[in-house]
């Protein structure tokens, strides 16, 4: 795996942080993201992702499907594919990402970010 550059803050957190907000265990300063460095070195649009973001989770939000961990991930490696990253990259973000939620304790979402719609 590549090494990765990760932002305590400043940066793209790879499972948006706002899907966690009222989960407990949860801690957004503690969460996986990479840092603006890393996406300008590696020539990523986070606009792009963060567009891409928007639309699918507005997209889960109206199609009454579960809002899950599953979903979560699938729109996060759409957004950072969307923004440039190899498929390889992003499974390896998603990867630490998906272990720092394990790690937090964190199984759910509890929220559509950028949406009325919990779970």
């Amino acid at each position: 795996m590549r090494k990765l550059a990760v932002a305590a803050v400043g940066g793209h957190h790879i499972h948006a942080k706002a899907a966690f907000k009222e989960v407990a265990a949860y801690d957004p300063n503690k969460g996986f993201s990479i840092s603006q460095k890393l996406m300008k070195d590696l020539k990523l649009d986070h606009n792009a992702m963060t567009q891409t973001q928007r639309r699918l989770f507005r997209e889960l939000a109206n199609s009454g499907r579960p809002n899950t961990l599953i979903e979560q991930t699938r729109i996060a490696k759409e957004a950072l594919m969307a923004g440039g990253a190899t498929e390889d990259f992003a499974n390896d973000l998603l990867k630490a990402s998906l272990e720092n939620l394990k790690n937090q304790n964190v199984t759910a979402p509890s929220n559509i970010p950028w949406n009325k719609t919990k779970k």
